[in-house]
């Protein structure tokens, strides 16, 4: 597990990289129109989509230590290698055969996954910097934005209510903000998503959906939780805790089975 503190180099050093990866990124400007045929169809196609999208962030997750090593062999990390490891945790968490290809919207996500890593190789195979800052929140912020403005009239975040967001970027609109309140009601069976088919996105018509995201585990609680679960204060007096986590952002205390967020899909009519 990394424990090591980004130093004001560091954080120079990875600035500037990120500066040198993202300058001559652009997002594609290709035009497309989804079709539904039927609302099933498309609620099945959006669950897909948002499978995908949490599978992604737990690889991430899985391979921190790979991502922060200074020096090692990083190659799984992209192209179809990386693109194994999240078929083959998209199985291990839905349960279901990862999706065929062929489907424009879903071949444009995988693509985007590819991109993303590719856009911080340089960061990524720095052999000076060990903590990297490319943590799941990182990259699916990353991922949502380059998948977002391909054009295709899909938009894909996560998203989570105002006193546990981080990035004010993924900040939840009117619609967002009433899902996630519902997810909180005592009601809310665990885990059940919202499919809306007559809502809208920026004042056009849209499908819209929403699953929410749990903290569910020990591994989510040493970024999110309380002190005492943060690894940086292992085997130190209780009078030496941070209330840091190892990506310097302020930890929430939330506890374990706590709502974190949701991960939020529309698509335009």
């Amino acid at each position: 597990m990394i424990t090591e503190k980004l130093s004001v180099n560091d954080v120079l050093r990875m600035l500037l990289i990120l500066t040198l990866t993202f300058a001559s990124s652009s997002p594609a400007n290709s035009q497309y129109r989804f079709i539904s045929e039927s609302n099933e169809a498309t609620q099945l196609l959006i669950e897909e989509l948002a499978e995908m999208f949490r599978a992604a962030k737990v690889v991430i997750f899985k391979n921190q230590p790979l991502i922060n090593a200074k020096k090692a062999d990083k190659s799984t990390l992209f192209g179809e290698a990386y693109l194994s490891q999240i078929r083959k945790t998209y199985q291990k968490i839905s349960g279901k055969p990862f999706p065929k290809p062929g489907h424009r919207i879903k071949d444009e996500l995988l693509k985007a996954m590819v991109d993303v890593m590719g856009d911080n190789e340089m960061l990524i195979t720095d052999t000076d910097l060990g903590f990297k800052g490319l943590i799941p929140a990182t990259y699916s912020s990353q991922l949502s934005h380059k998948f977002s403005t391909l054009g295709l009239g899909v938009k894909l975040k996560f998203t989570a209510p105002n006193h546990l967001l981080r990035n004010k970027l993924n900040a939840p609109d009117d619609w967002e903000k009433k899902i996630l309140l519902r997810f909180t009601e005592s009601t809310w069976i665990k885990h059940q998503a919202v499919f809306d088919t007559n809502a809208s996105l920026n004042g056009k018509s849209a499908f819209r959906y929403m699953t929410p995201l749990y903290h569910d585990g020990a591994d989510c609680l040493g970024c999110h939780g309380m002190p005492e679960n943060n690894p940086d204060n292992a085997g130190k007096p209780e009078s030496e805790w941070t209330k840091i986590d190892r990506s310097g952002f302020q930890m929430e205390g939330v506890s374990k089975g706590q709502l974190g967020g949701g991960v939020s899909i529309s698509i335009l009519k």
